[in-house]
């Protein structure tokens, strides 16, 4: 090296680095003088806890990103938080406090999904099952509940199940029918029903209209089921 200048030194091609093996000079301003050093010590912490720091960037800049692809990447917008850039646009983000973003700057919850002008679907939970599809799983530490598609003689129903398939809670049909409650009841059951409001004596309000439906109610003074129908309520007798 001594003989030549930086300029007239062959290239060293970067799968010619040996990470651990080959040395880098390095000036030590504690000791005013050159030492050597490998590139994986360069960049990795060290024994102290010492990092290498990058630039915050920005949307269209992100600190990390790809050769040929400088506006795709991983950036700081803020304190403690960190997004993701995809084309120049920002398409994830977790914030300070744990909740992630995606299609939001300003996720509310542990997890949210925007999208603009509702064009598109926000998600889609899908899989390629035969007997699933679309499956979405909501879970505490007791119990599992379910939220999937079932396929019925070429079409599909959605149905709403606890601890995977087996009990299945309701159904919307393709066609829009509803089934609520347990497919079957033995004459002793406690559990299982559909499950409608009752008032104390004969309705009188005007329910709020949802065209094509009527609303159902029990009155549990004369034990009858009365129905909203033609601008009344009727009895559905006996």
């Amino acid at each position: 090296m001594a003989d030549k200048k930086i300029s007239q030194l062959t290239t060293l091609a970067q799968a010619d680095v040996a990470v651990t093996a080959d040395f880098l000079p390095i000036v030590d301003t504690s000791s005013t003088e050159t030492k050597k050093v490998t590139p994986q010590a360069l960049v990795q912490a060290g024994a102290t806890g010492a990092t290498l720091p990058v630039a915050l960037g920005a949307v269209t800049t992100p600190s990390y990103s790809f050769t040929g692809d400088l506006n795709t990447g991983l950036w700081s917008p803020a304190a403690d938080t960190i997004a993701a850039s995809t084309g120049g646009s920002e398409r994830l983000r977790v914030d300070s406090s744990g909740n992630l973003g995606i299609g939001t700057a300003s996720p509310t919850v542990r997890f949210e999904v925007l999208t603009a002008g509702g064009a598109v679907a926000a998600g889609r939970f899908y899989s390629p099952s035969t007997t699933n599809g679309a499956r979405l799983e909501l879970a505490d530490n007791n119990t599992n509940f379910n939220l999937r598609t079932i396929p019925a003689g070429g079409t599909t129903d959605l149905s709403f199940t606890r601890d995977g398939t087996s009990f299945e809670m309701l159904r919307l049909n393709y066609t829009g029918s509803v089934a609520a409650g347990r497919p079957s009841l033995a004459t002793n059951a406690t559990d299982g029903f559909l499950y409608v409001p009752t008032c104390a004596g004969t309705p009188t309000g005007t329910p709020t209209a949802i065209t094509g439906m009527a609303p159902i109610v029990v009155n549990t003074t004369n034990n009858k089921l009365y129905f909203y129908s033609g601008g009344s309520w009727r009895d559905a007798g006996p």
